[in-house]
This record gives C-alpha cells, structure tokens and sequence, in this order.
C-alpha cells in the first residue's frame, strides 16, 4: 500500500512538474483588465480620491510587437477648494471629474518569451473626453449652486512602462506607469501620470 502510495505521489510530481516548466503557448489574442485607486490630501481639510479603470485587447503580430486597444476611465473626487474670481473667494465642493480615454497602440517587450519576468513599453495614440461638474457657494451663503462644465473632447497621447510576471501558462500580472497628455494639438497639452495593477490572460 506504501509502495503505490509513494508511486502516485512520483506520477503526480513528475506532472505537475512537466506543465510548469514546459514552453508556455503561442498566444495570439491577450485580454487584459488593470486598475489603481489612490486618496491625497492637499491640506488637513482638503483631499482628492482617484479611481481608474481599464480593460482592453491585444493582438501578437511579431514576437515581442503586439497590437493593443484600451478602454481607461479615470474618475476623481476633490472634497473642497476656495477659487478666487474678480477679489472674490468662491468655495467649490464634490468636484467631479471624469476622463474617458479610447486608445490604440504598439505594445513592446524586451526579453525572451520563455522570461517569466517581462519589462515592456506601450505608446498610442487616441481620443480622450472629459467631463467635470462642482457645487459652488459664496461666502455668507447656505445655498450651492451646481454647475456642470462643457465636456472637454480631443486627441492624446499615451505611453506605459511596466513589466508582466508571468504566474502560470495563461496568465500574468502586469505593474505599469501611465502618461497620457490631453489637448496635444496645442503648444501646452496637460500631461497626467498615475500607475496602475491588472493581469493578463493569454489566449
């Protein structure tokens, strides 16, 4: 009994070891989702959260060149902020804004596809739209007002640095900074960074 006991165990061992050290798939599809969440505050009574989100598509052309699409939606929410306008403070509260961005783009890695740990690059190119809404009061005044702006629409540019570790045959984590400028059309375009944590399935 200890015998066949002790060769099932040999089996299942030799198994388990063969699947995980043997070459990972050809991959021609990658699905992948990433996301990050953050709070600052920028005084003892005035803070910022940021949530983004982020799905997308890849498709391998060439080892090492892969083709991407990304959906991002980055929302933010600053509790409070005194503005000056014409000598007087106006207080502005639950400042919303939201950023849509659709993008598409190279994704490139640096290693062998047989490294489990994979630094990479994205640049793109696409459309971005954001939206942005406030309460405003003046001081002496119980009453806010809502206001909500008019969507700002353009074309950005993104760019991510990251690295992929690769936990099994089909599936990685991906850590990644995120920069992306909106208005790149003008002299002065807003260039935002935040870092991101998602996985990837290998399709």
């Amino acid at each position: 009994m200890l015998r066949k006991f002790t060769r099932f165990t040999l089996v299942l061992g030799l198994l388990f070891s063969s699947f995980w050290t043997r070459p990972a798939p050809a991959t021609v599809v990658e699905l992948f989702a990433n996301g990050s969440l953050s709070k600052n505050y920028l005084a003892t009574d005035s803070w910022v959260t940021s949530l983004s989100t982020g799905i997308g598509m890849a498709v391998v052309v060439i080892p090492h060149l892969r083709i991407e699409g990304r959906y991002t939606n980055i929302s933010s929410l600053q509790n409070q902020l005194n503005a000056a306008v014409s000598g007087v403070t106006v207080n502005l509260s639950n400042i919303k804004t939201t950023t849509t961005m659709y993008t598409l783009g190279v994704n490139i890695d640096f290693l062998s596809e047989k490294s489990p740990f994979q630094p990479y690059i994205y640049l793109g190119g696409g459309y971005v739209d954001t939206e942005r809404s406030y309460y405003a009061s003046l001081p002496g005044q119980t009453d806010s007002q809502y206001i909500a702006e008019s969507p700002q629409r353009g074309l950005s540019a993104n760019a991510g640095l990251g690295i992929r570790l690769r936990i099994a045959q089909q599936i990685a984590l991906e850590l990644e900074a995120y920069a992306y400028a909106e208005d790149v059309q003008t002299k002065h375009p807003l260039v935002n960074i935040y870092g991101t944590a998602g996985i990837r399935i290998f399709i």
